[in-house]
């Protein structure tokens, strides 16, 4: 007998059969009678048996596709952002600053890190703004509890915070001018590259935002 004959006699569906969970039910043409009724009902109750004895196999088949397979850990799993190691050595950023009804600026950004005796990072970075002339900048980082950091800019007016949540870092400050700068750094897998959203606000309302990408040189 065949997984379909089997099918037709269990009342499962075809497409069960093929491949996915079967749903049982009661043979159809119900066994009638009872032990008195002679060679009739011990034919039926042995052909029933040997039924039974062909659906063992099938049954532990079904168990297999019905059990779903384990989640397999992603190859791809999103890295943990530690900016000490991410900027240190040299690091390139391009992008685009656009400030309030302006069109926008390419930006770029040279940096060389280097980590000093005390762990602190020690950052400098050229910017180069379209149509300006360049500007120079050193940010100092130091790492102050797990995935926490602060830190010192030129051009902040008073601490600079960092924290990194997963693949994430997050940077505020403040500068001259009442404005206050947010950024997130978001890590690419392999650890190399960082995009890099940074909205500048002032009173509140969104007076400029960069759009860059950094990566490791």
């Amino acid at each position: 007998m065949n997984t379909h004959d089997l099918a037709k006699a269990y009342s499962v569906n075809s497409s069960d059969v093929d491949g996915t969970c079967p749903s049982l039910s009661t043979p159809r043409g119900q066994i009638s009678g009872g032990p008195g009724d002679g060679p009739g009902y011990l034919a039926a109750m042995t052909g029933l048996l040997r039924l039974a004895s062909r659906l063992v196999p099938i049954s532990a088949a079904a168990l297999v596709f019905c059990v779903a397979p384990p989640t397999a850990a992603r190859a791809d799993a999103a890295p943990h952002f530690d900016p000490i190691a991410f900027f240190t050595g040299e690091t390139e950023g391009r992008g685009r600053l656009k400030v309030m009804a302006s069109h926008g600026k390419a930006m770029h950004v040279a940096g060389h890190g280097a980590v000093e005796a005390d762990g602190d990072l020690v950052l400098d970075q050229t910017v180069t703004t379209a149509g300006e002339q360049a500007k120079t900048r050193r940010w100092r980082i130091r790492r102050i509890a797990p995935d926490r950091y602060a830190g010192t800019l030129t051009d902040a007016a008073g601490p600079v915070r960092l924290a990194v949540i997963g693949d994430r870092l997050r940077i505020r400050y403040r500068a001259k001018g009442g404005l206050a700068f947010a950024q997130v750094l978001t890590l690419a897998p392999g650890g190399q590259t960082a995009r890099n959203v940074m909205k500048v606000r002032k009173l509140g309302i969104v007076v400029a935002t960069l759009h860059e990408t950094i990566e490791r040189r």
